[in-house]
């Protein structure tokens, strides 16, 4: 060992060393200077002590990995040295573009190590505003994965963390850097229509920890989440809060933060003790706890991002009291290090208006001043400005912002930073929130300048003018509300808006509200008069298209559904028999939707009985079926559902008492569990006579209805045979009729005996009774692609036009027989791969030994495993459960297909980007052969499942409708049985 590496271990060991004589009180204000983080020159020194002293302990898992801390600071090593390998210039930023996992708390370390900056980049962020981002960050390289490869710009030197990494350089110094040196830019929304950069120093960082850090006694047998966004400021807390201090830190899925179930389940298997969240994120997941005795392992909660109204947490309180977990309100600003002043919120201050954001933090103060930086009197109100060790280094490349904003305070009082927000010090010592001085607004969580959304809607050529404001409205919360006056001659609409602005903003930033002007009122200075702009409820609100009145509701019990729907989705009339998905909703509104009637009607209807005919008028229908039903009680049975006082906007919870866990994606394709586990009424010979209620094989869903519109879909889904994953794909679509066929349901009524042949012709008669001649389109994901091709000849043979062909990362019959050939044990794992790929909650115990695993339990213990981690609603979902649906899956992949024959069907043939394409599907050269010169090849940046879920499902919608709309045919009466299709050659079998 050489003494420079000595030297280092020698001082990982004295900083995490404490004095032994016992430690005395601090002053209020005080930070302890003993601390490890009041001593270390740099966060790499700081956590080189924690892994000293804690090499074995667990320091980040996410659904995939789980890294001691020994294994992070190795792989970091390993990172900063293929990053060295690319760049030698520490003072531009290293961007890190990459999903939730523990990859991206390694890069961070990683660029650390190297002396450089990190900037985070979101995955999701629209292309366009990413490229402003790279453009003002100027990073000297990317890290990435090949999944993200399209999206590093040109000439950009990359580090992709799923090659070979080299290993570490030996005994790298980590020279150059100490407590000024830059660790981390953010970008935040920009008044110009510009995101800018926040930067942040190591010191900023340690020293807010540092100020915390007696108060608050973080240790090392605490588990913090990484809820939040890489690029949200409250993620650096979270991140480095676990970090610093030993703990272990779960990196939430981005489909768990979005469900307040699956989050649930996690806070409670993981045994979190720290969480951070928004007031709103926080209300939806105490709904879901108020559901379960149960009591969540926290010791803190942390709230930030927004407002808190302490009387929001009334019901929390009523179930855990206020000691434990105890319940903090921050109040911080990214340019001021994330947190600057905390407040417990007890029980007692239940009745208390306003938000009590607290005293400042150790070594920090607030300033409270008028426009010329002069103290407001005792008791006003003023700008708060901030003062202390955490306010960062200021604007990247922005001087003059800097000027405005990072100030120096008169009769020295050193540097502060001008917050805009407004505060008053209360007569107990502590700071009340009084709201923003400027436009600069925040919606759950996310800082937002009103400016930025002005200007990317004044750029539409649509609109004339516009002003966006921020509205707490009735049942929504805070929203955004654009005001547009539209250029002469312009057709405006929300879809129309909303989609234009999507193109070069997050979807936070986009308003759900637009109401139409004839103009904007102004002021006597000609500037927007933004208090003379009216109330959404008394305007000209814009709606989604189909939502006019048409017909009334037809009785008490459609009235009330229907007062669900238009709650739900922000509308103030809809017309009953309208789409549900036509309105605007999507498969994670389906779910509240069914949770809003069983509150007011006491009945339970299955998601997919929904989605066969979701409207308002079907979904009164059924509901009244349950009413009628002689097992419920009469006085039930007399009425229409509870008192008017329970009609409240539903909560995010599923149809069975607790949402499902939903397989991934930001709104999430939600399977929801069947009331009962019934059969099809009959085989599909008697396809005219097999229909339900709502009109229909039972195994159809009809998950948009457009009748006068373009050729229909019908769509066939993968191995699992779940129609309803294609839930958010459709929502796409709002010219032509969508539906999809559960294959899993078709199989299970023939108990496995159909062959690949006898499946498909089964499928083409349902279709063909649905389209009553056709044409129409099919698209077929993963092995609804190969069984897809089957159909298309079985519909030709009938008479029945196929426009086109869209083929999902689907492998060709041959590659996917051979694929899902193989013994019971072989097919268990493939199936349980195949879940992992849908709920999150079980891909995170991917790393299990499953072989090994099934060599001393059986298939239902194993199953049975399986089914604890994804929950009861998951698993009813299946209709008998995962023993019964691994039956059916083996059904499926022990057919063996025809030998398939050469076609002239026009297809598109999309291709997975991600690294979970279909193996093979990515040369499709057999598809070509089978489809001679008619064959495009279009690719999505998303993985095999992803490509079906949002915001993937935008962008294939968009390829798909470019694709049918080129190849429809009109429907001519009376020939239907004739007419040819596009390019019709030899039929494929």
């Amino acid at each position: 060992m050489n003494k420079d590496r000595a030297e280092q271990l020698r001082r990982r060991v004295a900083l995490r060393s404490r004095p032994p004589a016992p430690r005395t009180p601090l002053a209020a204000g005080a930070t302890r200077p003993d601390s490890v983080l009041n001593r270390a020159a740099h966060l790499g020194e700081a956590f080189a002590a924690v892994v000293a002293e804690f090499p074995d302990r667990i320091a980040v898992q996410d659904g995939r990995l789980s890294w001691t801390y020994r294994q992070l600071d190795e792989t970091a090593d390993r990172l900063a040295a293929a990053l060295r390998a690319v760049t030698s210039d520490p003072g531009r930023p290293v961007g890190i573009l990459l999903e939730r996992s523990v990859w991206m708390v390694a890069a961070a370390l990683a660029v650390l190590r190297t002396g450089s900056s990190y900037a985070p980049l979101d995955a999701q962020t629209p292309r366009a505003r990413l490229e402003l981002i790279v453009d003002d960050a100027e990073p000297a390289a990317v890290i990435t994965s090949r999944a993200f490869a399209g999206r590093v710009p040109g000439g950009l030197p990359a580090v992709f963390v799923d090659d070979p990494l080299p290993e570490p350089t030996a005994d790298a110094p980590q020279t150059g850097i100490d407590r000024d040196t830059r660790a981390y830019i953010i970008f935040t929304s920009g008044t110009t229509g510009r995101p800018k950069g926040v930067q942040v120093s190591h010191g900023n960082l340690l020293s807010l920890f540092a100020a915390v850090e007696e108060t608050y006694a973080f240790g090392a047998e605490d588990v913090w989440t990484q809820f939040h966004s890489f690029s949200f400021d409250f993620s650096v807390w979270e991140m480095w809060g676990a970090l610093l201090h030993g703990g272990r830190l779960v990196v939430v899925p981005a489909q768990t933060a979005q469900d307040p179930a699956a989050l649930w389940r996690l806070l409670r298997d993981e045994r979190i003790t720290v969480l951070c969240q928004t007031p709103t994120a926080f209300h939806q997941l105490a709904a879901e706890d108020n559901r379960f005795a149960d009591r969540l392992p926290l010791r803190w909660v942390v709230f930030g991002g927004e407002p808190l109204y302490f009387s929001d947490l009334a019901p929390w309180f009523a179930k855990y009291g206020d000691d434990s977990p105890r319940l903090l309100n921050a109040y911080g600003i990214t340019e001021t290090t994330v947190i600057s002043s905390f407040h417990r919120v007890t029980q007692d201050q239940l009745g208390g208006t306003g938000s009590l954001i607290g005293r400042p933090i150790a070594g920090t103060e607030f300033l409270l001043v008028d426009d010329a930086l002069s103290a407001v009197p005792p008791g006003g109100t003023g700008e708060i400005v901030v003062t202390g060790p955490g306010v960062g280094l200021g604007y990247l490349k922005r001087p003059e912002l800097d000027r405005d904003r990072f100030v120096e305070l008169p009769g020295g009082r050193g540097r502060g930073y001008r917050s805009g927000d407004l505060a008053r010090l209360t007569p107990s010592g502590v700071f009340a929130y009084h709201g923003r001085k400027d436009d600069q607004v925040k919606i759950r969580g996310f800082r937002i300048e009103l400016g930025e959304i002005e200007q990317a809607l004044r750029a539409l050529p649509l609109l004339a003018e516009a002003a966006v404001v921020a509205r707490d409205l009735p049942e929504r919360g805070t929203s955004l509300v654009a005001y547009v006056v539209p250029a002469e001659g312009a057709g405006l609409s929300v879809e129309s808006l909303q989609e234009a602005l999507a193109a070069t903003l997050p979807g936070y930033m986009v308003p759900t509200v637009f109401v139409r002007l004839d103009r904007l009122p102004l002021t006597q200075n000609g500037k927007a008069d933004r208090k003379a702009l009216p109330d959404p409820a008394d305007a000209s609100t814009l709606t989604l298209r189909g939502t006019g009145r048409g017909e009334e509701p037809a009785d008490a019990v459609e009235e009330r559904v229907l007062r669900i729907v238009t709650g739900l989705l922000h509308l103030d009339r809809a017309d009953p028999t309208a789409g549900f998905f036509d309105l605007g909703g999507h498969s994670l509104l389906a779910t509240r939707l069914l949770a809003g009637v069983r509150t007011a009607f006491d009945v339970e209807v299955p998601l997919r009985e929904f989605l066969r005919e979701p409207t308002a008028r079907a979904l009164a229908a059924v509901v009244r079926e349950r009413l009628a039903e002689p097992s419920r009680d009469s006085d039930r049975a007399a009425g229409i559902g509870r008192e008017p006082g329970h009609d409240a906007t539903p909560g995010p919870a599923g149809e069975s008492g607790r949402p499902p866990t939903r397989p991934g994606g930001d709104t999430g394709a939600a399977p929801a569990p069947p009331a009962h586990a019934g059969r099809p009424t009959g085989p599909v010979h008697a396809v005219h006579t097999a229909r339900n209620t709502h009109g229909g094989h039972p195994a159809l869903l009809r998950l948009r209805q457009h009748p006068a519109g373009a050729p229909p879909v019908f769509a066939l889904p993968g191995v699992l045979g779940l129609g309803e994953s294609f839930a958010q794909l459709s929502s796409h679509f709002r010219d032509r009729s969508f539906s999809a066929l559960s294959t899993a349901r078709l199989v299970r009524a023939s108990d496995g005996e159909q062959t690949a042949t006898a499946l498909a012709e089964e499928c083409a008669r349902i279709i063909a009774a649905a389209v009553d001649g056709g044409p129409l389109h099919l698209v077929g994901h993963s092995y609804g692609g190969s069984l897809g091709f089957y159909v298309a000849g079985r519909l030709r043979e009938l008479g029945v036009p196929v426009a086109g062909l869209v083929l999902l990362d689907a492998l060709d019959p041959a590659a996917l027989e051979k694929k899902l050939s193989g013994g019971h044990d072989d097919q268990l794992l493939a199936f349980l791969a195949t879940l992992a790929g849908l709920f999150p909650d079980l891909a995170r115990h991917r790393d299990t030994d499953l072989p090994e695993l099934l060599r001393t339990e059986s298939t239902a213990m194993v199953l049975a495993r399986a089914a604890r981690i994804i929950g009861p609603s998951a698993v009813e979902f299946f209709q008998g459960g995962l023993e019964a649906a691994f039956r059916t899956y083996r059904w499926m992949c022990d057919r063996s297909w025809p030998e398939p024959r050469p076609a002239g069907l026009p297809t598109l043939f999309v291709r997975a980007g991600g690294e979970d394409g279909a193996a093979g599907a990515d040369h499709p050269s057999e598809w070509a052969r089978l489809l001679p010169g008619v064959l495009r090849v279009e690719r999505v940046e998303a993985d095999h499942e992803g490509m079906l879920r949002n915001p993937h499902a935008r962008r294939l919608a968009e390829l798909l409708q470019g694709f049918l709309t080129e190849h429809d045919v009109p429907h001519e009466t009376g020939t239907s049985g004739t007419q040819s299709a596009p390019g019709k050659g030899a039929t494929p079998r």
